[in-house]
C-alpha cells in the first residue's frame, strides 16, 4: 500500500491492526491513521464539508498542519469508564467535590469532554478534573475545580496506551482496587509498562462528534463487518453512533 487518501471507512472486527488504529496527536482534534512517516500522514476525514444533513462518507485524507474542520473530531459528553464498567463521576457539581466510580446512569455528573490540550471537563460546567494541590504524594484525590484560563498545570494529564491517565509521575488510581461504587479517584504509583494495574486503565464510551457537529455513525443504523461509516445528525440513544475509545496518543508529526 502506497496511499491511503480518499479511502472510504468501514466498520470491521476489532484487531488492533494498523488499518483499525486511530492516534490523537497531542493538542489536536485529528485523529491519525497508522502514521509512517514512510507512507505519508493520513487522517479521519469528511469526504465534503460542511456535511451533508442525510449523511457524509467519512474517508482518509492528507493531514492539514492548520485547523481543519473537516478534519476534528471531538469526544464531548463522554462516559469515563472505569474498572468493572463503572463509570467516573462528581459526587456534585461543586468546586472541591472528590471524583469517584458509580454505576453508569448517564446522568449529568457522569458526562466528561476530553480536550484535545489533555484537560478533562464536566460536560457542560465551568470545572475540570484536578490534582488537588498539585501535590504528587500518593493518595492525593482527584476532584472537581474550576478551570483555568489558560489551564492550570494540574489540570493538563497525558494518556498511554495502557488505557492510564499520567500527572506528575503517578497514575490515576480507583482507590481499592476493586470496582465497588462510590470508591474515589486519587493518584498512586503506575503500574509496570506490560503489566498497568486494571484499576489504572480507562476508555471512553459515547457519540464521537466532527467538526460540523454531526456525530460518527455506522450507515443504515446497522452493525455488519463492511458497513460504511458516515457522520450523520446526532440521534440521542443511537447505538450505531455509540463508540468506545481507547487511548493512543502521541506528538504531533514533525514539522506539523
Amino acid at each position: 500500500m502506497t496511499s491511503w487518501v480518499f479511502t472510504g471507512l468501514i466498520a470491521y472486527d476489532c484487531y488492533g491492526y494498523p488499518n483499525d488504529t486511530w492516534i490523537r496527536p497531542v493538542g489536536r482534534s485529528q485523529l491519525l491513521a497508522n502514521y509512517n512517516p514512510s507512507l505519508g500522514t493520513y487522517v479521519m476525514a469528511l469526504r465534503t464539508f460542511p456535511p451533508n444533513p442525510f449523511g457524509t462518507p467519512v474517508e482518509t485524507a492528507a493531514w492539514a498542519a492548520g485547523f481543519a474542520p473537516d478534519q476534528a473530531w471531538n469526544f464531548n459528553a463522554m462516559a469515563w469508564k472505569a474498572i468493572g464498567d463503572l463509570c467516573v463521576a462528581a459526587r456534585s457539581v461543586a468546586s472541591g467535590s472528590q471524583l469517584e466510580v458509580q454505576a453508569c446512569t448517564g446522568s449529568d455528573n457522569q458526562k466528561w469532554d476530553f480536550e484535545p490540550s489533555g484537560r478533562i471537563r464536566l460536560s457542560g460546567q465551568i470545572y475540570c478534573a484536578n490534582v488537588s494541590g498539585a501535590s504528587t504524594a500518593t493518595g492525593t484525590p482527584i476532584v472537581l475545580y474550576s478551570c483555568g484560563s489558560p489551564p492550570y498545570p494540574n489540570e493538563v494529564f497525558s494518556f498511554t496506551d495502557a488505557g492510564e491517565i499520567a500527572w506528575g509521575g503517578k497514575c490515576f488510581n480507583v482507590s481499592g482496587g476493586y470496582p465497588i461504587p462510590g470508591s474515589p479517584m486519587v493518584l498512586y504509583d503506575c503500574g509496570l509498562v506490560d503489566s498497568p494495574y486494571q484499576n489504572e486503565q480507562f476508555h471512553l464510551t459515547g457519540q464521537i462528534t466532527s467538526g460540523g457537529g454531526q456525530c460518527l455513525d455506522m450507515t443504515g443504523g446497522v452493525s455488519f463487518n463492511g458497513v460504511a461509516i458516515e457522520v450523520y445528525p446526532c440521534v440521542a440513544g443511537a447505538r450505531n453512533e455509540v463508540w468506545d475509545y481507547y487511548f493512543l496518543v502521541r506528538p504531533a508529526p514533525p514539522g506539523r
